[in-house]
């Protein structure tokens, strides 16, 4: 006789695995949401999401799936979709698209595909590596509680390649044992390279090996930023740097981080207050803007680490100061999101073609709640965060 196992359980450091595998049998189509504590990794993003299409795994992250969210995954390991002509011939195609195959994930990934913008391939490579990127950090290393939320809708509306579940873990713990080796030399993917050129000079390398090691090294970047610039798994990039690390090529420093400055752009006196007050709370510093037109003045004597801006504004939009914060290079590559009451699929879309993170504004305060822990995803890392402040 069968027993059927509860879906909604608890589970302690490296339990989680075998209580998955445990009730593979009793999921088909849904998602696996897991509260998760860590245990010294000091995240800040307790909420893991594992979504299923008949019994195959077909997304991961740190918020559910959505169209959104699947294109930013989608982004992070295919740099042509980052381009402003493929986003343009992408909102091209939503715009065309009824409004019920736009909720359809997978048939706006076919339209994609005839038009040449990506192939299948692309997609599963890009799947792939998301999946087992986000099993490095959730899947061993944390405890927590697991629940279930079954899905069926998604069969129409997430026909996307899926995988195993037993051969992602599987691979899971190969990886996890090359992981235990580099950090015998890289303990954190936040670590800064550092060039040592002497030792540079005298390495038997190629000119043109030694300019690329360069290039990456005196980026500035974190070992984990350089992985999302080179659109390659976290894993490989640790590789190559534990061997530029044993043959003293280059060693890591792991810099000292000060609380994230944080801009806002909205000409709403109370939005503004609000922001502050509950972002303050949480250990940003939080800096405001009213007049969009002064923004980008204001903007280039600080030091921001995330921008947000209100898309409806007197003078000037949201989306025209995009641009003008664009075109300046000290503020290019600063994370932007964009903040609106109107949540639709186009305004999401614009957002992503202007290459900018997208967050709805609450309009009652029963979506308080949800706002606080979206804009929480999107801040940078900070320990100290809290949740005690109201809007």
């Amino acid at each position: 006789m069968n027993t059927i196992t509860n879906l909604n359980f608890s589970f302690q450091l490296e339990e989680l695995p075998k209580k998955l595998l445990n009730t593979a049998q009793q999921v088909t189509t849904g998602s696996w949401r897991f509260q998760l504590t860590f245990n010294d990794q000091g995240l800040q993003h307790p909420t893991w999401y594992l979504t299923l299409v008949q019994s195959r795994v077909v997304y991961s992250g740190i918020e559910r799936l959505s169209w959104s969210n699947f294109f930013t995954l989608l982004k992070r390991f295919l740099p042509p979709l980052r381009t402003a002509q493929a986003q343009k011939q992408i909102l091209q195609l939503i715009e065309e698209s009824s409004p019920e195959e736009q909720e359809q994930i997978g048939t706006i990934i076919k339209k994609m595909q005839k038009a040449g913008i990506i192939t299948h391939e692309q997609v599963i490579h890009a799947i792939h590596h998301q999946l087992l990127s986000d099993f490095d950090l959730f899947l061993f290393n944390c405890s927590g509680v697991a629940e279930f939320i079954p899905e069926p809708e998604l069969v129409f509306q997430a026909q996307l390649p899926g995988f195993k579940l037993e051969e992602l873990i599987s691979r899971g713990k190969q990886r996890q044992t090359e992981w235990e080796i580099i950090k015998t030399r890289i303990p954190t993917m936040q670590c800064t390279p550092i060039l040592i050129p002497a030792a540079m000079a005298q390495a038997n390398l190629t000119e043109a090996q030694k300019q690329q090691v360069q290039q990456l090294v005196t980026s500035g970047k974190t070992l984990e930023e350089i992985a999302q610039k080179m659109a390659n798994d976290p894993l490989e990039i640790a590789k190559v740097f534990l061997k530029l690390v044993s043959n003293g090529m280059v060693c890591l420093e792991l810099l000292p981080t000060a609380n994230p400055e944080i801009f806002i752009v909205d000409d709403s006196p109370l939005i503004i207050k609000q922001f502050k007050n509950l972002v303050s709370s949480w250990g940003y510093r939080v800096l405001t803007c009213q007049n969009p037109l002064v923004a980008v003045e204001q903007l280039l004597r600080c030091k921001a680490s995330m921008i947000f801006v209100d898309i409806n504004m007197p003078g000037l939009s949201g989306f025209d100061l995009i641009k003008q914060i664009r075109r300046q290079s000290e503020l290019a590559s600063i994370p932007l999101v964009l903040l609106t009451a109107e949540n639709s699929m186009t305004n999401q879309w614009r957002a992503q073609w202007a290459n900018c993170q997208f967050l709805a504004k609450p309009r009652s305060r029963e979506e308080i709640t949800q706002f606080k822990n979206d804009l929480k995803k999107l801040l940078p890392n900070l320990s100290n965060a809290t949740d005690e402040t109201e809007v």
